[in-house]
């Protein structure tokens, strides 16, 4: 007999927890809804930032790629070591 109403109730408390996280789903969707237009336009704007983001780094990798390839790297670290050590005092 205890056994049927554990089961019972162990039934009951699983139903309501699945009610809860569908009235939760409903009200998240009517709220989106509500704020359709809004959100359509962020997302053209997160959009936007994305392309504008991967040009920038596309841009950057070709003027790295440019410097590297023109021996630059070298002549940057060999300047960075003399100004290091122009500031330590030893050059």
């Amino acid at each position: 007999m205890m056994a049927g109403k554990k089961l019972l109730k162990n039934i009951f408390l699983k139903l309501n927890k699945a009610f809860s996280h569908l009235n939760f789903i409903l009200h998240t969707n009517l709220s989106c809804a509500k704020n359709s237009a809004r959100m359509e336009s962020f997302m053209q704007l997160k959009y936007k930032q994305t392309l504008l983001s991967i040009l920038l780094l596309i841009i950057g990798s070709i003027f790295l790629a440019n410097g590297i390839t023109r021996g630059e790297d070298v002549t940057v670290e060999q300047k960075s070591t003399v100004v290091c050590l122009e500031c330590i005092g030893i050059g």
